[in-house]
């Protein structure tokens, strides 16, 4: 067997419990592994999620180094339903999706305020 001295991997993150079991799931593909792994972790989650790295540093403890990427995880909004409601948040998201944005900078835009709105304002920033 070959053993890498650096690999990426990629791996698609859920809801709820899922993400815990996302992380044992990686540490079971991470197993026979040695080395130094790059891990873009992707998916779209509830927007009560909240995917911080420092939860998921458990995983690969017998690698050399583990650098894992969470840009590619993405809170999932259900736009729809919140641009119908008849509140500040609706009528922000209304604003929102009615302003000529591109669509990367429509999303990090509605992320953000709705983050804000939910007054999770330790989650502010967007990439």
């Amino acid at each position: 067997m070959i053993t890498p001295l650096v690999c990426s991997s990629s791996a698609e993150v859920r809801s709820g419990p899922a993400i815990g079991r996302s992380a044992t799931s990686q540490n079971r593909q991470l197993a026979g592994v040695t080395g130094i792994i790059r891990a873009t972790l992707t998916g779209d989650v509830a927007p009560e999620v909240d995917v911080r790295l420092e939860d998921l540093a458990g995983c690969g403890p017998h690698l050399t180094g583990l650098v894992l990427r969470t840009d590619n995880v993405r809170p999932a909004y259900d736009i729809d339903t919140l641009a119908g409601e008849r509140t500040v948040r609706g009528q922000f998201v209304r604003d929102v999706l009615a302003a000529d944005l591109p669509e990367q900078e429509r999303r990090r835009v509605l992320t953000t305020g709705l983050r804000a709105l939910d007054g999770r304002t330790n989650e502010l920033e967007v990439r």
